[in-house]
């Protein structure tokens, strides 16, 4: 018995000395990993973000273009170098075309366009990209407009107590609102209340509970095997919520033979179609040109998609807004060039519209240095589809590797942003941008899977933003903290522990 324990213990050894000698044979620098957890041990414990880990080994290893990493058992190589990062995210995409998150059997995941991969991804992208044309934001721009003004009313409402208010909530509100409004054509009626199920959607697709963080951390350190592979993290009452939304919207809808051009009839009308037809991105012909493909598009394709605008609009958004105010409460100066430039522009337009927000170019300067110095995806993850050498070095991967690019790391480089913890829009002026290169800044990401929905978010930002402070100046609370800390519980973006307490004074 002994000795069969004891043979036992020695194939153990062995199969774990040969899981981790993947970066070793490649002559990739690595920590060390431990024996199950690989290098991700204090991730497993809830005492490192993902985000944060790839800041360490970033620092760590600056003078590489590329680091190794384990994931339990899993390589992953994490890519510092900009242009080995645009080989990856853009001239070598059809090798790299998967996120590396999520489950298959996850469908309501899965099925999206943001999790998607191969030519489920592609079909689903061409269909959806009719929603975010510059026509369909300008005609949109009446229901933007139609949320700000029930932000501004709420804000008054806050502010007349003189006291401090939690930027993030806030925002939250406003961010939902727009959601319903834009995306669902519904009113959330989410402005005026502090507590909302649409709210508490939103924090649950995004906040791990202890028993997901539990099953997460399963899935990653036995990452090959069947049972951990098919646990799923997706919480049920979130699908139960969302496909309620899409037969109360569906229900309406039909019962009053309402057509708004937005992104439900979009939705409708593909479901109706029945099948999405178009180029393989990953299948040739004998002649090398995409063969044709199909996609049959069904209910449970209608409802992953809602899911992930929601999920998109309501997180990254209201982290934005949030971050920014807050940026703007501790640095007065950048806030007084925000002011003016919002009352010169609204006074020549009349008030607020979509030709009034593409005019704001400091303010949009402005968001883009807020997400510069903390970024809601603080990484981005794609996996290797087929065998690949990386170029500029002798190295080759597998499929099945997870690369990830730290974007908040790129975004704090004192190589690429002078003294980085200074908050400076002007870092973001034509003359400047064309100084750096295009892929030291990946809020949105880049390539041809770059967010579908960036220009709607930022528009989103702007409008929100200008409600606030067409108003009001902005101003630290008395418990305002420069130094936060991160939120260890959320799930796939940055958030800040503690929200973002800000004082609204009205403007004379």
């Amino acid at each position: 018995m002994l000795f069969l324990f004891f043979i036992a213990l020695l194939l153990t050894v062995f199969w774990y000395i040969k899981k981790y000698t993947y970066w070793k044979v490649r002559n990739v620098k690595h920590d060390i990993p431990l024996p199950l957890f690989g290098n991700h041990i204090k991730n497993v414990f809830g005492m490192r973000t993902e985000t944060e880990m790839g800041m360490e080994m970033y620092k760590k290893y600056s003078k590489e273009k590329i680091v190794g990493y384990y994931r339990g058992t899993t390589p992953v190589l994490i890519v510092r170098d900009p242009d080995l990062i645009r080989y990856v995210l853009n001239k070598n995409f059809t090798s790299f075309h998967g996120r590396g998150l999520g489950r298959d059997h996850e469908r309501m995941l899965m099925l999206n366009v943001f999790y998607a991969r191969g030519d489920c991804w592609r079909l689903l992208r061409t269909a959806l990209s009719p929603t975010f044309t510059t026509a369909k934001l300008r005609n949109m721009f009446p229901l933007i407009k139609k949320c700000t003004v029930r932000l501004q009313d709420v804000a008054l409402k806050l502010s007349e107590s003189g006291k401090a208010i939690c930027g993030r909530e806030l925002m939250e509100r406003y961010t939902t609102e727009f959601i319903g409004a834009c995306g669902f054509g519904i009113d959330m009626n989410t402005i005026n209340t502090e507590k909302s199920l649409f709210i508490e959607l939103g924090k649950m697709i995004f906040t791990k509970t202890k028993w997901q963080l539990v099953f997460i951390a399963v899935r990653e350190l036995f990452a090959k095997n069947w049972l951990a592979n098919n646990i799923s993290i997706t919480r049920d009452d979130i699908r139960i919520i969302i496909m309620d939304i899409m037969r109360i919207i569906r229900e309406q809808r039909k019962k009053d033979n309402i057509k708004r051009n937005d992104f439900v009839d979009l939705l409708l009308e593909l479901e109706n179609a029945g099948v999405i037809e178009g180029d393989s991105l990953t299948r040739t012909d004998e002649k090398g040109f995409p063969v044709k493909t199909e996609l049959i598009f069904t209910e449970e394709y209608t409802a992953a998609q809602l899911f992930i605008f929601f999920a998109a609009g309501f997180e990254t958004s209201a982290g934005t807004i949030s971050w920014t105010l807050h940026q703007l409460a501790h640095h007065p100066h950048v806030q007084s060039k925000v002011h003016d430039e919002i009352d010169k522009t609204l006074k020549k337009h009349n008030g607020l519209n979509y030709d009034a927000v593409n005019e704001l170019l400091y303010l949009e300067m402005t968001i883009k240095e807020a997400i510069r110095t903390f970024s809601p995806g603080g990484y981005l993850s794609r996996e290797c589809m087929k065998k690949n050498s990386i170029p500029g070095t002798d190295v080759t991967i597998d499929p099945g590797v997870i690369i990830n690019i730290p974007v908040q790391a790129l975004h704090l480089d004192p190589k690429y942003y002078d003294n980085p913890t200074e908050f400076r829009p002007e870092r973001f002026l034509p003359e400047e941008e064309k100084k750096r290169h295009k892929y030291v800044y990946l809020p949105f990401g880049e390539g041809p899977r770059k967010c579908i929905g960036s220009r709607l978010g930022l528009i989103q930002s702007m409008s929100g933003l200008v409600a606030i402070l067409q108003n009001f100046t902005v101003v630290p609370a008395p418990n305002s903290k420069r130094n936060f800390k991160v939120k260890r519980n959320a799930f796939l973006v940055q958030a800040i522990e503690g929200g973002l307490p800000i004082v609204l004074k009205p403007r004379k």
